[in-house]
């Protein structure tokens, strides 16, 4: 970034905040981080960051993003393989004759919570991801 005697350019000092920001740091190691590169104040530093935050939202989203989105979608699939699954089971019970098989009927309940664990994950993970959508697209 720069030598230990010259400080940083404004645009390395940008880019270095950019990157902390999107790697999801502790935000009072950055401020310190950027005192020790900078030698400025601690309410300087603070400034500045709240400063690139601001101004470069979008690709300090934009870098954090795949990690958002893979956790997300990883939700979604197992959301809908879990729903889609206890569905199956309680279609099957329904099918027959629920009161022939005492032990499909003692299932039936963890699959009404399965089903609506699933449903829950689907609907949290879609809600998650278009969140994200607007944050990048807006820019807040």
């Amino acid at each position: 970034m720069s030598s230990p005697t010259k400080p940083p350019s404004e645009e390395e000092l940008t880019q270095f905040v950019i990157d902390k920001l999107a790697a999801v740091p502790d935000r009072e190691q950055l401020v310190f981080d950027v005192c020790r590169l900078t030698g400025w104040q601690w309410d300087r530093a603070d400034l500045f960051i709240k400063a690139v935050e601001q101004t470069h939202f979008r690709r300090i989203k934009l870098q954090q993003s795949p990690w958002l989105v893979v956790i997300a979608l990883g939700t979604l699939l197992i959301g809908l393989l879990v729903a889609g699954v206890s569905a199956f089971n309680l279609w099957l019970v329904y099918r027959k004759n629920p009161f022939a098989d005492w032990a499909t009927l003692e299932r039936v309940p963890y699959d009404v919570n399965m089903f609506f664990a699933g449903i829950v994950m689907v609907v949290s993970a879609l809600v998650g991801l278009w969140v994200l959508a607007g944050q990048v697209i807006r820019g807040r």
